[in-house]
């Protein structure tokens, strides 16, 4: 199987076996839409560092990470530990949270322009939120009028 330039450009490297089956598992290799994409590649990350967490949690590991320091006479170390971890998982939040937005948006807006985003009752549905519930205001309006 062939992969996409897409999927070349955004498959993270270095992926773990969870990773790897996710990427795989979500048509990785074939994917042409970039925000898929990139959900995927994040979602394969992520399933790599749960595996990680776990191995720590089950006694497998006993470290996040090692530091191998060289032998030097008499200079001072400094070891600096940010919270990044924590930060990029905020910014994994924020970044998921924008890209449903932008796909769910850019779905409706383009299945509003060609009509064939149908409601339940299988009638258009609105572009907007707000034209929606103004819809389903004035139906109840003309509903409660005939009593």
């Amino acid at each position: 199987m062939t992969s996409t330039p897409l999927a070349d450009a955004l498959k993270p490297v270095g992926l773990g076996d969870r990773g790897e089956a996710l990427w795989t598992a979500f048509g990785g290799d074939t994917i042409t839409d970039a925000a898929r994409a990139v959900l995927v590649a994040e979602a394969a990350r992520l399933a790599d560092t749960l595996e990680m967490m776990d191995g720590l949690i089950r006694g497998e590991s006993e470290a996040w990470a090692t530091v191998e320091l060289p032998e030097i006479d008499g200079a001072e170390l400094k070891l600096t530990i940010n919270p990044i971890v924590a930060e990029r998982r905020q910014t994994v939040t924020v970044f998921r949270l924008t890209l449903a937005q932008l796909t769910n948006v850019a779905a409706i807006d383009g299945a509003a322009a060609n009509n064939s985003y149908r409601g339940a009752d299988g009638g258009d549905r609105p572009q907007g939120g707000v034209d929606e519930i103004k819809q389903r205001r004035d139906r109840r309006l003309a509903d409660t009028a005939d009593l």
